[in-house]
């Protein structure tokens, strides 16, 4: 959903601000900490769209 954390990358790399640069790059440690085995995120039901949500977190910091 929108108010998890996968979510909440989502709404902030709607936005072309640094702000927005600096709450993705604070996030690293917990996209690298709840990275599944399979290299995927989120749960069964959420997979696609929290995985979707963090590689575009992550190609909006240039890290992909």
């Amino acid at each position: 959903g929108y108010f998890s954390r996968e979510g909440l990358l989502k709404i902030f790399v709607s936005y072309d601000h640094p702000v927005s640069k600096v709450v993705i790059m604070r996030s690293l440690p917990w996209i690298i900490e709840s990275q599944n085995s399979d290299g995927s995120w989120g749960d069964e039901k959420t997979k696609d769209a929290a995985t979707l949500a963090v590689l575009t977190a992550l190609k909006a910091v240039n890290l992909v």
